[in-house]
């Protein structure tokens, strides 16, 4: 399952014969290996070892060179094949990797890593059945090896199979306890199944086995927030971006955290730091500019719808928004219009941009077409009061006064009451005189 950046790791190529001689982190980032100065060990395998290296140092060329080495002392290395495939997948070259891991297949038709090498590319490239059927060759070729378990249990993991999943993720477990990544992997699974309970234990698993990763700790702030322990969860994100100060994520939280502490100001700043390192992030943008509109910011929340829709043209809200702007500051309301008619075409079943689509219209006097088009809105959700008390608005300016009072009434008769509620009685007083 792709998780976060610091997770992708987990569907590198070859990642595997990194790792092989010791338990993966959360992160999955292999520990630096010492050099193999033994004189009796084969030059193949004394240039692999110097590959590894390279590799964990990042200097691929120097890498390839010492895998290509390994190869032409044993053609058939498939550890090195797995190696060169490595190199090739983080140069870009999917295709190029891919061959490597075939010839690897066909050096050793028999190895669990490679099986489980080419089960990670065939996620990477979207066949999730292959994937399947590799993983599961390399857990029976070796039933004591953990990582093609934590990666067939990924899989399923983004498949929606969370009970198979939880299955493997125990499995996994079961041979190797300290392994974080799984116990974090569990964690999230749990967590999706309702078992908060259970996610808690291998958080606090995965957070002990790997005290430097950010990760569980993170996900121990949203297990905070689930249960309204917003004091609880914003320790627990500061623990975490004190071990990734960038960590996007961890930023996100952090701010929507603040948000429901009730401390719209300082969620402001942290929505802008969060710009500030993730530019391209239109999810902080959208944020930023919500909570500026909502402080009364609204040259700020322009910039920040705008930027919104540069960066995703098929984001409604920004639309939505931007439109019921410039209807409350009275300015280009054609404008409002086009952007209100465009959140309604990318999400035709949305009360909410029905609801900003007719208040245009009414803005423009378009009384009788923004009648008709909140009428779909009570159709959509008729449940909403304060849909049914805007409706009935337009019928009382519409000069519709007996369906005025019956949307009014509606309204007023909805369980658990609305904002408006007030406002609505006064305006059914004044049309039953």
């Amino acid at each position: 399952m792709l998780r976060v950046n610091s997770f992708m790791v987990l569907m590198l190529i070859c990642a595997a014969h990194l790792t092989a001689h010791s338990a993966p982190t959360v992160s999955g980032n292999p520990p630096p290996l010492p050099p193999f100065a033994s004189t009796t060990v084969p030059v193949a395998e004394q240039a692999y070892q110097r590959a590894l290296l390279a590799t964990v140092d990042g200097n691929l060329d120097t890498a390839k060179l010492a895998f290509d080495e390994a190869l032409k002392a044993d053609p058939k290395l498939a550890k090195a094949m797995l190696g060169m495939a490595e190199i090739a997948f983080k140069q870009g070259a999917l295709p190029v990797a891919a061959q490597w891991i075939e010839r690897a297949v066909k050096a050793e038709p028999r190895s669990s890593e490679v099986y489980a090498s080419a089960g990670r590319l065939y996620v990477l490239q979207g066949k999730t059945k292959e994937a399947e059927v590799s993983f599961s060759k390399a857990i029976e070729m070796d039933a004591r090896a953990p990582r093609p378990a934590i990666d067939l249990a990924d899989l399923l993991y983004t498949r929606g199979d969370l009970a198979g999943a939880v299955t493997l993720y125990k499995k996994a477990l079961s041979i190797d306890f300290q392994h974080a990544g799984a116990h974090y992997a569990l964690g999230l699974t749990l967590a999706r199944q309702g078992d908060m309970k259970g996610a808690r234990l291998e958080f606090d698993d995965a957070a002990r086995l790997d005290p430097p990763n950010p990760l569980p700790r993170l996900a121990m702030a949203r297990w905070h927030a689930s249960r309204n322990d917003f004091n609880s969860a914003l320790d627990a994100v500061d623990q975490a971006l004190k071990r990734q100060p960038n960590l996007f994520d961890a930023q996100m939280v952090r701010a929507e955290i603040l948000e429901s502490l009730g401390k719209p100001d300082k969620a402001l700043a942290e929505y802008k730091k969060v710009v500030q390192v993730a530019p391209t992030a239109w999810q902080a943008h959208l944020r930023l500019g919500m909570l500026a509109q909502q402080s009364g910011q609204d040259e700020l929340a322009q910039k920040s719808y705008r930027k919104v829709i540069e960066l995703d043209p098929n984001q409604a809200t920004a639309y939505n928004n931007l439109a019921m702007l410039y209807v409350e500051r009275k300015l280009d309301l054609v404008q409002a219009q086009t952007w209100a008619e465009k959140a309604v075409a990318l999400q035709p079943s949305g009360a909410d941009f029905i609801d900003t689509l007719a208040s245009v219209q009414q803005a423009r006097g378009q009384l009788s077409a923004a009648v008709a088009t909140l009428q779909k809105a009570v159709r959509i959700a008729p449940e909403r009061a304060d849909i049914l008390f805007h409706l009935g608005q337009l019928h009382a300016q519409s000069g519709d006064k007996s369906k005025a009072v019956a949307s009014l009434r509606l309204a007023l008769g909805k369980p658990g009451g609305f904002s408006q509620a007030a406002e609505a009685k006064k305006l059914l007083a004044k049309l039953d005189r």
